[in-house]
C-alpha cells in the first residue's frame, strides 16, 4: 500500500490511544523518573506524541524523540559528502548498499568500495555544494523510493570550477536507526565548465 510522503493511514484515536497506553505500561514498563527516548518517523508523530503524554502521566523524567524521514536522510547524504565526513556519509546506508556515480565518472559497487574510491577522488576539490531539491517520495510501508534534484557547484581551485546537475534515486528502507539507503543511483543530466576546470 501506498502513502502520500511522511502521511500514514487514518488510524481510529481511540485504539491509537490505546495503543500509546499499552506501550507505556506493558511495552515500557516504564518507572517513575526514568527518562525515555524514542526514535521515530515523521509519519508517527500522532502515536508518539500519546507515547510522550501517557509516558509523563506514568512519571517519566524527561521524554525526547529523535525524528527522521525521507529528507534528512537526504539532508544528511549532502552534508556527509561536502564536509568529507565518511563515517556519517556511511549512515547514510545499509550495510549491504549498492551504489553507482558511473554517469558522473565516479565509482561504482558496494559501500566499503565506492567509500574507498570517492574519498580519493574528492580530494581534488578544495571545496564542494550538494543542493538537493524536487524531492519526489513514494512510500511503500517500510520501504521507499525517492527520486531528488540535484545542483552541484564544484570547487577545484580559485578561478577552478564547475557545475553539473542531475537526480539521485535512492531506495530506502525504514530500520530502527531511521531511513537507510540500500540503493542509490546517480543520474548525471548535465555539466559546465568541466575541461575548463581542470585546464
Amino acid at each position: 500500500m501506498s502513502y502520500p510522503a511522511n502521511s500514514s493511514p487514518s488510524i481510529d484515536p481511540a485504539k491509537l490511544e490505546k495503543l500509546a497506553e499499552v506501550a507505556v505500561k506493558v511495552g515500557l514498563r516504564l518507572e517513575k523518573g526514568q527518562d525515555l527516548v524514542m526514535t521515530a518517523p515523521v509519519a508517527a508523530l500522532p502515536l508518539v506524541r500519546l507515547i510522550t503524554k501517557h509516558a509523563y502521566m506514568a512519571g517519566a523524567g524527561l521524554v525526547t524523540t529523535f525524528y527522521s524521514d525521507e529528507e534528512t536522510t537526504l539532508a544528511r547524504y549532502a552534508h556527509a559528502v561536502d564536509t568529507k565526513d565518511w563515517p556519517l556519509y556511511r549512515t547514510v546506508f545499509t550495510p549491504d548498499a549498492q551504489i553507482d556515480y558511473t554517469t558522473a565518472g565516479g565509482p561504482s559497487g558496494d559501500l566499503d568500495t565506492v567509500v574507498s574510491q570517492l574519498s580519493v577522488a574528492l580530494e581534488l576539490f578544495s571545496r564542494t555544494q550538494h543542493f538537493v531539491s524536487n524531492v519526489d517520495v513514494a512510500l511503500d510501508g517500510d520501504q521507499a523510493r525517492v527520486r531528488a534534484m540535484f545542483f552541484n557547484p564544484m570547487i577545484v581551485s580559485t578561478g577552478k570550477q564547475f557545475f553539473c546537475g542531475g537526480w539521485y534515486n535512492h531506495d530506502l528502507v525504514r530500520t530502527p536507526d531511521g531511513w537507510r539507503s540500500t540503493r542509490l543511483v546517480e543520474d548525471s543530466a548535465w555539466f559546465e565548465g568541466l575541461e575548463q576546470a581542470f585546464t
